[in-house]
């Protein structure tokens, strides 16, 4: 019956099969129908069914007697034997060998012409085992033999709705697929189909016209069908029934045993296995795949294991990313957004909800994905036809955004303004979504179910349907209130607290919003520092308080009201954070996610006389875990609060673990180049920080690491203004000259380094010395070509030539090449010919090394061996300092 290898076990269901067609066989040997009837009377029709699928289907030579006898002992309408042939058809049909499948569609042509009802699973099953997107030579003869079984028996089909839609939804998108003779032959079948019986097309919904559309070029009957679907079937979304019968039973199994069993971060293996054997070849598969993903997969609850193994939004990116430059790549993005494009009131959320996933969680590593999508939206609904179509589309997309975000608990969209493109787009086509994240202060609406603030007061109260400890918090709120806010706080204070499970979110932020505008609108005719209106901000935080997060990292979606009602009001939101100690934390977090927050946040800190060391304290007890993470960002927003702070940076310094360490200095160093064009006394306190005594050993190695890591790429005015406004200070010591020194080692030298590092003044003479031989000897050729250019500019810098190659004198090979560089340069031979200074002619004429005031010449022996290590002065003023032990710890960390 089965296709099996040599060394493959036998299977169980023909092995039952067989031995029950043995007793069956037994039975009909050397008797007539009657007495064959008589004798199975007792037999159950369970026990019996699978022999007569297996003689039916294996024993040729007596196949019709065996149906003959099934068709005289039936007495259950053919329901045994109807399960058991559609568990063949479900889970074994795919290695049914051929004779035996020809047989089957057979078999069950006699059964639909029998008018057998139970026979509805059956042909539902065959259906389901035509793959999309395949063209091989068995995918064409099942879809053959299906079509043919169909047509044979189309009044029976016709007046079984649910098989007449499979069917249809079925055919239309398998068509590409088949070759040109099975089209001729099924489009003129489709089509009267159609047209007998149009409402049940209709009746499927809106990816109908989906799947109709690959086909409209080459079919003008089906053109004609596409263009006469009325608007109320795109309203209409397909049930996932229907969606979830484009994957083939084994398709199916594999893919939910990767949603349901493997781990997310190990999937790669099943994914690959899983393309291999069912999507290479036959791509337009993934388009059945995503509208799978998407519309019917039922996630997990948290409480399940399930719920850690691999999220469907990880697959539809899968999905995209693979196929990002292929042809297929705009229709899977149309697939993955098909619900988007008509979302209404009778559009199931979940549907949404797995593009959005993709969207939020690509916007750092995978921005093409987020973008492609993106960009996606925007072009249906800008260029969708026809164009009486478009408003509708703008709107729905908006609403999907809108209702999406609430329902997966995302608090802000803005992370998806990738490019200014979006940035301008997204909140001009999609306000409703986007409106708030714009950069202009959004208008807050009142929620539906609110009254309007002015006016009497409502007589009765929304009632609570909660504990008695929650009734008390709500008494001991409203007692606090004035009249006109009672409403509101009521409102949110049940969408808060009603419904043991909670109920949805979708209106929880227009109700805080709500609260919090009241309390806006409140404030505005009252004292700033007033009783009542402190009362109202504590009771407005109490309520919020309890969807807090509790030492977990994600802000709470209520929090968004908080920043959108109080926006521009710093002062209400310093006695929010009066009421509510664990504030400083959520704004931290807020910002982190946020960062074009970060204005609202640095000036709430202004006005309430506080500085980040007071929030990052709290966070400290609220959340250890993450806040090295939390102070990071705090690093890169606010520099001038942090960066400059020894202490704040030792706290740092002690709470980052080892591998975020690289990612620290990257927010340092940038802190660092901003502070050296706005404040060279900062940038003096920030090289402090690394010679700070209250550093321990291996916090000094840091340090100077966090400065120094980034540094190298730094352009070459960043650079020069560092030196200037650090080295010329007069408090300017050695500390700060090993700082710089240390430094700039890592830098590839330029005509301006090499140039504002010739020009110190005397008192630095240290620190030119040792940062021009480090130079010289690392980077030779460079230093070559900026003293060619120092010398022949027309704006040269005497002073500045004759200390860099006084200098560059100390290393004799350094020495030897620069003289054998000048004197095959004609240009510049007569550019230092013309310099009237001793050091110059001496150089010239290749003298001994000469003694300058300014800096003190290398002996004979000494240089010596300077080639291997260039000649560094010992001085007491750097002995206390390890010069080279940072870079070694910055290697091995």
């Amino acid at each position: 019956m089965f296709r099996r290898r040599e060394l493959d076990a036998p299977d169980a269901f023909e092995e039952a099969a067989r031995h029950s067609y043995e007793r069956l066989a037994a039975t009909f040997a050397k008797r007539n129908d009657l007495e064959v009837q008589a004798a199975l009377q007792g037999v159950a029709a369970a026990d019996a069914a699978p022999g007569f699928l297996y003689g039916v289907l294996v024993d040729k030579d007596n196949s019709d007697k065996v149906f003959r006898h099934l068709v005289n002992c039936t007495l259950d309408g053919y329901a045994a034997f109807s399960g058991v042939l559609q568990e063949l058809c479900h889970r074994k049909f795919p290695v049914l060998v051929p004779h035996c499948s020809k047989r089957l569609f057979r078999l069950v042509d006699d059964m639909l012409k029998m008018d057998v009802d139970a026979c509805e699973p059956i042909l539902t099953a065959l259906l389901g085992q035509i793959a999309s997107g395949s063209s091989s030579a068995r995918n064409v003869s099942v879809a053959a033999s299906v079509l043919a079984v169909v047509k044979s028996n189309q009044s029976y089909v016709q007046q079984r709705t649910a098989v007449l839609q499979r069917f249809l939804y079925t055919f239309i998108r398998v068509l590409p697929d088949l070759d040109a003779k099975l089209q001729a032959e099924c489009v003129p079948f489709l089509s009267g189909l159609v047209a007998a019986t149009p409402g049940e097309l209709h009746a499927i919904g809106r990816d109908v016209a989906r799947v109709l559309q690959p086909s409209i070029a080459q079919h003008a009957s089906l053109k004609a069908i596409f263009e006469s679907l009325p608007v109320s079937v795109y309203q209409r979304q397909t049930t996932s029934d229907m969606l979830q019968s484009r994957l083939t039973p084994d398709m199916e199994v594999k893919i939910s045993f990767i949603l349901n069993q493997v781990p997310l971060g190990v999937q790669q293996r099943y994914v690959s296995w899983f393309a291999m054997k069912f999507v290479k070849g036959s791509e337009t598969l993934l388009l059945d795949l995503i509208r799978y993903l998407c519309c019917a997969v039922q996630r997990p609850p948290a409480s399940s294991p399930a719920s850690k193994a691999v999220p469907p939004w990880v697959l539809l990116g899968w999905c995209i990313k693979t196929h990002m430059h292929s042809p297929i790549a705009p229709q899977l993005c149309r697939a993955a957004l098909y619900d988007w494009l008509f979302f209404n009131n009778e559009t199931s959320v979940q549907r949404i909800e797995c593009a959005l996933l993709l969207m939020m969680n690509s916007t750092t590593r995978y921005t093409e994905i987020a973008q492609v999508l993106l960009d996606t939206l925007l072009d249906c609904a800008q260029k969708w036809s026809p164009s009486s179509m478009r408003s509708q589309i703008r709107s729905s997309i908006d609403a999907a955004f809108v209702q999406g975000s609430a329902n997966a608990g995302i608090a802000s969209l803005s992370s998806l303004m990738l490019t200014p493109q979006l940035r301008a787009s997204l909140p001009s086509m999609f306000p409703q979504a986007f409106g708030a994240t714009s950069g202009t202060p959004p208008n807050l609406k009142r929620a539906a179910s609110s009254p309007p603030l002015s006016g009497s007061p409502p007589t009765k109260l929304a009632r609570v349907p909660s504990t008695e400890p929650t009734q008390s918090l709500l008494a001991r709120v409203l007692r606090r209130l004035p009249v006109s806010l009672k409403e509101p706080f009521s409102t949110l204070f049940v969408s808060l607290h009603g419904d043991g499970a909670g109920q949805s979110k979708l209106s929880a932020v227009p109700l805080a919003t709500n609260a919090a505008n009241a309390i806006l609108l409140f404030s505005s005719t009252a004292e700033s520092n007033s009783d009542a209106l402190k009362q109202i901000c504590a009771s407005f935080m109490e309520l919020l308080s309890t969807e807090f997060c509790k030492g977990e990292f994600h802000a709470s979606i209520l929090l968004a009201a908080v920043f959108d009602a109080t926006r521009g009001s710093p002062a209400l939101l310093a006695l929010m954070r009066t009421a509510e100690p664990q504030l400083g934390f959520h704004l931290l977090d807020w910002v982190e996610r946020h960062p074009e927050q970060a204005d609202l946040y640095s000036a709430a800190l202004a006005n309430a006389q506080q500085t980040i060391d007071a929030d990052i304290a709290v966070c400290r007890a609220t959340c250890p875990v993450h806040t090295s993470i939390l102070v990071r960002r705090s690093y890169e927003l606010f520099p001038s609060l942090a960066v400059s702070n020894p202490a704040l940076f030792s706290l740092l310094v002690r709470s980052t673990p080892p591998h975020d360490i690289v990612e620290l200095a990257d927010h340092v160093s940038q802190g660092a180049v901003l502070l050296v064009k706005n404040d060279g006394e900062k940038v003096s306190r920030a090289v402090d920080m690394a010679m700070s005594s209250s550093f321990t050993s291996t916090e000094q190695l840091l340090s100077w690491m966090l400065l120094s890591a980034q540094i190298h790429h730094w352009p070459d005015d960043d650079i020069v203004l560092l030196v200037e406004r650090v080295a010329t200070r007069s408090d300017c010591g050695p500390s700060h000259q090993q700082a710089l020194a240390s430094l700039l080692r890592g830098v590839a030298p330029s005509l301006p380094t090499i140039s504002v590092i010739a020009r110190l003044p005397d008192s630095t003479a240290s620190l030119k010395r040792r940062v021009l031989l480090s130079w010289f000897h690392s980077h030779r050729e460079a230093c070559l070509a900026s003293l060619t250019a120092m010398a022949t500019s027309s704006a040269s810098d005497l002073p500045a030539i004759v200390d860099a190659i006084g200098t560059a004198l100390e290393h004799p090979p350094i020495a030897d090449t620069f003289l054998l560089h000048v004197r095959s340069s004609e240009t510049l031979t007569k550019a230092l010919s013309s310099i009237d200074n001793e050091i110059v002619r001496g150089f010239l004429k290749g003298s001994a090394p000469i003694q300058l005031s300014t800096v003190s010449f290398a002996t004979a022996e000494s240089s010596q061996t300077a080639e291997s290590s260039p000649t560094v002065e010992s001085t007491a003023e750097f002995d206390h300092i390890d010069m080279d032990g940072w870079a070694s710890f910055a290697t091995s960390t």
